[in-house]
């Protein structure tokens, strides 16, 4: 998850500038820091082995020095039994062996530079390396920067300017696929989203709450609304299609104690997948204040199979069978029997369309505008065939479906000993049967309308 979770905060507080009382370093940077960062071995250990980040692991402080040039020095609490690699700023790189406690790297300019921490090639913790803020007394004791005023208005400022840090400036989208998306939403300490929440969410995604949280404060969320999302969605009814069918047929701010400030990334533990509108709240309490966020989410709709009504031109041609006269060699007339095939023609039918990937109506992907099975029902020919097909879909409410037909065709029954063009000496009409054959096959070309976007332009009408 790129690099949330391995950047220490400190770098915070130095050179924020501007914001008064408290934060920022002014203009000028001390020329020399010493830098001292204690690592915790035992989090160390328990971040190598689940291989991931663990930024408490990492502790700095800092002293201005008469120098000109930056020291930084590494120690560990306890003995580990792997290597550690550090590496701060450009080309400068040391080891801290096994067995090892400590490690000093050279002078070198480390202020405003990003220290990581890593073994076997994965960071288990990161910060910047702030200059040390200016010892009024010219001491160089130890100097710790605070936050003098942490209502939830300063906290957030500072929670924005950790995330940049983290170069995370929207909320994130770390899945993406036509059959669902999973979207990692930020929050500031006081509850509300950090950024503006996505245009388009819908059933098929997931979201994971973030909180960017001061270190020492304690988050709830209560989630009030999340329906289950339905297994299987259908736009439109196949009464609505059939009606529409008949009609084509017949023509129709507080100051607190001060406090050092650092922060953290904390997920919220269940990944959520809605239906409707998805609410929640956000509790954070810290020294003594709480502050409150709520937040609605609204999932748009997804169809997984879809009503449809339409045109359709079925060039299948099956055969028929009927009884013409023709004159005999002695001046009378006979009749005989006469085979044909025409081709079937314009029918309205009645269409049930497969979304495969599910369809978000208000945002078509091009899985939704191209893979779209579709079974095509001939209303006239209700239980004699069918016609399947795929259907392309510029928008959604209309497409174009392309596809075969499959219906039965006629064949003279079993026991009559004659082929077209025999005379007919039997008494009555041809007796036949319908069967599929290979003349049951045809092409089809046909628009499909959703019968909501039918339905839709009924209500309309005046």
């Amino acid at each position: 998850m790129k690099t949330i979770g391995y950047v220490v905060t400190m770098w915070l507080l130095a050179g924020a500038g501007g914001w008064g009382g408290g934060w920022g370093w002014g203009a000028v940077a001390q020329a020399g820091t010493d830098f001292t960062v204690q690592l915790d071995a035992a989090k160390l250990k328990a971040s190598h082995q689940a291989k991931k980040a663990d930024e408490a692991a990492c502790v700095m402080t800092s002293r201005d020095n008469a120098g000109t040039l930056d020291s930084l020095q590494v120690k560990l609490n306890d003995k580990l039994d792997f290597d550690l690699s550090l590496s701060a700023g450009a080309g400068t790189v040391a080891v801290l062996k096994q067995g090892s406690l400590e490690v000093s790297l050279p002078p070198a300019a480390y202020a405003d530079e990003q220290l990581v921490v890593t073994s076997r090639g994965s960071a288990r913790c990161a910060m910047m390396l702030p200059a040390a803020k200016k010892d009024p007394k010219g001491s160089g004791s130890l100097v710790t920067v605070t936050l003098a005023d942490s209502s939830f208005a300063k906290l957030d400022l500072a929670a924005r300017e950790y995330l940049a840090g983290l170069r995370i400036s929207d909320h994130e989208l770390v899945r993406e696929s036509d059959f669902g998306r999973t979207f990692q939403i930020y929050h500031l300490p006081s509850g509300v989203p950090a950024f503006p929440l996505p245009r388009h969410v819908n059933e098929k995604d997931d979201l994971e709450l973030w909180m960017v949280l001061p270190e020492g404060a304690v988050a709830k969320v209560e989630v009030s609304s999340c329906d289950d999302v339905p297994a299987l969605r259908v736009a439109g009814t196949y009464k609505i299609a059939a009606e529409a069918v008949g009609k084509l047929q017949s023509g129709e701010s507080a100051e607190l104690e001060q406090a050092p400030l650092s922060f953290r990334l904390e997920p919220y533990a269940k990944r959520l997948n809605c239906a409707g509108t998805l609410t929640y709240k956000i509790d954070v309490v810290y020294q003594g204040e709480q502050g409150t966020g709520s937040t609605s989410i609204a999932f748009e709709r997804v169809v997984r199979f879809e009503w449809g009504i339409g045109y359709m031109f079925d060039f299948g041609r099956g055969r028929k069978y009927s009884l013409a006269d023709r004159p005999t060699a002695d001046g009378r007339s006979e009749k005989f029997l006469v085979a044909s095939r025409d081709t079937t023609g314009a029918q309205p039918v009645i269409a049930l369309g497969v979304n495969v990937c599910g369809t978000n109506p208000k945002a078509l992907t091009w899985c939704d505008r191209l893979i779209n099975p579709t079974l095509l029902v001939d209303p006239s020919r209700l239980t004699s065939g069918f016609g399947i097909g795929m259907v392309l879909r510029p928008f959604h409410g209309i497409g174009l479906l392309g596809g075969m037909t499959v219906f039965e065709t006629t064949v003279l029954a079993d026991g009559l000993m004659v082929k077209p063009g025999d005379p007919w000496t039997l008494a009555g009409a041809p007796t036949t049967k319908t069967v599929f054959n290979r003349d049951s096959l045809g092409f089809v070309l046909a628009v499909i309308v959703s019968t909501d976007v039918f339905a839709a332009l009924s209500r309309s009408t005046p």
